[in-house]
């Protein structure tokens, strides 16, 4: 009787690692996925990623990553999954699609290789790494890459922020948004899962407008020359002290990376909005903070190792953050410091004193 059973999930389509219509994986909760340990899960079994090389791992909820599996293993299921077949049947689970999954770089490895193993368009790694893969040719043997369950745009939730808002800025709809499981709506669009890693499903880059100038000249804002408009704001101050390692420039055009020992006091540069508290660990900017300055104008403090504010709370230039540390993608202990403005990445020398 077993065999007949199998043969009829077979035949009705129902055999694990086949897709459903109109059934998903269950997703892991955004609210129970602390901002200091953002949730990822295994591959369900019989996904055509689930051999992928040993240098993916997947953690759940408050467990350190899982020891590397050699190439066709499992690694151990996530919490929630979904049992398929009828009574009788034996017991047959999917595990839950993660908002994205963490990927160490191999000898050899490429952008669309690795893209090609997750079954992704080669833009979505490198999109979802712009702080990591300065050239898409030469990838960092050992780099740690985050790379999303489906193709998509991972998005620190902000405080501040809606649903809309999020599917206007990538592209994507608010039904995909709040339809992708794993990110923690529970169907209410209205409950924006803030200090959380969420998935834009679908979702793309789409580059800030800026003004039409002459690459290298004292109106780009690339060059570290630049001068930047004059802003409503106060006078601006160091979020730490230290010394530049990476100045602002074509090859390090987000920020600058200011060295320093962990667990170095981190201030606010200006007053403002904090809207963002969390990230991962393991890669990109790890721990990190936003403060929303308004104007247009935001600061990001990254690789931190401790938070002493949280999101929603208002600062005055020179408040404590947290403290500096060695967390995401980081040769070192240093602070990685961002200013935004309009979303575009400004030379920070430029405002500080």
């Amino acid at each position: 009787m077993p065999v007949l059973v199998l043969v009829f999930l077979v035949a009705a389509g129902t055999f694990p690692g086949a897709p459903l219509d109109g059934v998903s994986y269950a997703g892991l909760q955004a609210s129970d996925r602390a901002a200091l340990s953002p949730a990822l899960a295994a591959n369900p079994p019989g996904d055509p990623r689930a051999g992928a090389p040993a240098n993916r791992q997947a953690r759940t909820d408050g467990e350190a990553a899982t020891t590397p599996t050699s190439a066709g293993e499992q690694p151990a299921a996530a919490d929630e999954s979904e049992e398929v077949g009828g009574s009788g049947a034996q017991a047959l689970t999917r595990e839950a699609l993660p908002v994205f999954y963490e990927y160490e770089v191999q000898p050899g490895d490429t952008v669309s290789g690795i893209a090609a193993q997750f079954g992704i368009g080669t833009d979505y790694i490198l999109w979802n790494n712009v702080d990591v893969i300065d050239d898409a040719n030469s990838l960092m043997i050992g780099a740690k890459l985050q790379v999303p369950a489906v193709e998509g745009i991972i998005h620190s939730a902000s405080y501040g922020e809606t649903v809309s808002d999020l599917a206007v800025e990538y592209d994507s709809t608010t039904e995909a948004i709040v339809g992708y499981e794993a990110n923690g709506f529970g169907g209410d669009p209205n409950l924006l899962p803030v200090g959380a890693l969420i998935l834009i499903p679908g979702g793309r880059r789409i580059t800030p407008m800026a003004p039409e100038v002459a690459p290298g000249s004292s109106a780009d804002p690339a060059s570290p020359s630049w001068t930047p408009p004059p802003l409503s704001l106060p006078t601006w101050v160091w979020p730490a002290t230290g010394r530049i390692t990476s100045p602002f420039g074509p090859a390090h055009p987000l920020g600058i990376d200011i060295s320093m020992v962990v667990g170095t006091p981190v201030g606010a540069s200006m007053s403002g909005t904090v809207t963002f508290v969390g990230g991962n660990p393991c890669c990109s900017y790890g721990y990190h903070v936003i403060v929303d300055h308004g104007d247009g104008t935001e600061t990001r403090y990254a690789h931190l190792s401790q938070f002493y504010v949280s999101a929603g709370q208002w600062v005055s230039a020179g408040d404590l953050l947290g403290v500096s540390g060695n967390t995401g993608y980081s040769t070192g202990p240093h602070l990685h410091f961002e200013i935004r403005v309009s979303d575009l990445p400004v030379n920070p020398l430029a405002y500080l004193p």
